[in-house]
């Protein structure tokens, strides 16, 4: 089953154009990975993935429904979440603590 499907998805910043035609398909029970270079688009991705940024052209599905135009807190609702590193904000929680700190929908909370 594929969970989140990125079709020919094109997008940047103002007039910067940073992504040309990414596609990617993830699916249930594989582990898929990003790997690229400093300043190739990794994060342009997932920002535009999660809402953050409108693609230009291009489509998003998850778990089979049409995502490209929803809401960041839409996408979240969902079940579809991006979880960045390196920031260190909460250093002195569990792993467990900080996972229940992103179990804010009602959705999340159940799981």
């Amino acid at each position: 089953m594929v969970l989140l499907e990125v079709h020919d998805i094109v997008s940047g910043y103002g007039e910067v154009q940073i992504l040309w035609g990414v596609s990617l398909r993830l699916e249930q029970g594989k582990l898929t990975t990003l790997v690229g270079s400093n300043g190739v688009g990794k994060t342009t991705l997932l920002r535009t993935v999660m809402g953050l940024l409108r693609p230009w052209r291009g489509a998003i599905s998850f778990r089979g429904q049409d995502i490209t135009r929803l809401a960041p807190h839409d996408r979240a609702s969902a079940g579809l979440v991006l979880v960045p590193e390196g920031r260190q904000l909460f250093t002195e929680m569990s792993v467990y603590e900080n996972l229940e700190m992103g179990a804010i929908s009602r959705r999340a909370r159940q799981h």
